[in-house]
């Protein structure tokens, strides 16, 4: 289990948790998400691809937005790929 505590004002901080094991290959990954809290965002997602923090695939869901979103982030700039409702 993992919770952010973190109650700082700022909407551009994205924090991410990396497994730093070996490279994993034909898994299946789910993720239980019970936003508890927040004013600019209760989200949570699950990231693959993973490069360093500039460089990754991300698929986030947030409960203040309705929403899921899959982003792709290249050299630190998050970019829009999809969002479904």
């Amino acid at each position: 289990m993992l919770a952010q505590e973190d109650s700082g004002p700022t909407d551009n901080r994205f924090p991410v948790a990396v497994a730093d094991t070996s490279a994993f290959r034909d898994v299946s990954v789910s993720v239980r998400c019970k936003p508890v809290g927040g004013r600019v965002d209760r989200a949570c997602g699950i990231v693959w691809r993973y490069i360093d923090e500039n460089n990754y695939y991300l698929a986030r869901a947030n409960a203040l937005e309705d929403n899921v979103c899959w982003y792709y982030v290249q050299n630190g700039r998050r970019t829009e790929v999809k969002r479904a409702k």
